[in-house]
């Protein structure tokens, strides 16, 4: 009914023991643990911020004009055809709005290239408004299409008549664009470029228009 007691001279077994840990087993060092944690989340955040950085102020980040005209013929190198969207802003009295750049003689239309993800009538709308703060208020209508191969062999421009528009007083683009105004027919300035000149001719006279700038 008892348990036999041991004998003299021979030991109990003891129950057995966990190994040792060491300095180098995560378990035996806490506070290490908690660093490294620390560490690791602070860079997830750094990267996260980065990733949004990108996606936001970077991805809507748009280059100085100057520096496009200066790199334009490296691009134009990498790629096969340009694009770009010009207004014929006309007002009731039947004038038409013309700029002239700060880094190119002559007047043109408002406008610019359309970029990545853009429609042509959005990158009107854009040109316009930040070239000579003109807002679209209607439709536009579509002119025609142009190859402009004297600036360069894949160079293209959508010309646009627009007669639905408001404007933000005399603004025009510093930096950018040097003047701006509203013109008549018969008084437009003599440097008027060549094809600008022309699509004028089209729009107001209805003359034939032609595949070339």
């Amino acid at each position: 009914m008892f348990g036999r007691a041991a004998r003299p001279g021979r030991m109990q077994p003891s129950a057995p023991t966990s190994a040792p840990q060491t300095a180098s087993d995560p378990a035996s060092n806490p506070a290490k643990n908690t660093v490294s944690s620390a560490v690791k989340k602070k860079w997830v955040r750094l990267q996260t911020r980065r990733g949004r950085l990108n996606r936001t102020f970077m991805g809507r980040l748009r280059p100085n004009r100057l520096l496009t005209a200066i790199f334009r013929p490296i691009w134009r190198m990498r790629r096969g055809i340009t694009l770009g969207a010009q207004g014929a802003v006309i007002d009731p009295e039947g004038r038409v709005l013309l700029v002239r750049h700060g880094y190119r003689p002559g007047w043109w239309f408002p406008g610019g290239g359309v970029e990545w993800g853009e429609t042509l009538e959005a990158a009107l709308a854009r040109e316009l408004k930040e070239e000579v703060g003109v807002s679209v208020t209607g439709p536009v209508e579509l002119h025609g299409v142009y190859s402009n191969f004297a600036s360069f062999p894949g160079d293209h421009i959508v010309v646009f008549v627009v007669r639905n528009w408001q404007r933000n007083g005399e603004y025009w683009k510093l930096g950018e664009i040097a003047e701006a105004g509203m013109f008549r027919r018969d008084e437009l300035p003599e440097q008027t470029e060549r094809g600008t000149r022309a699509r004028i001719d089209e729009i107001f006279d209805a003359l034939p228009k032609t595949p070339l700038w």
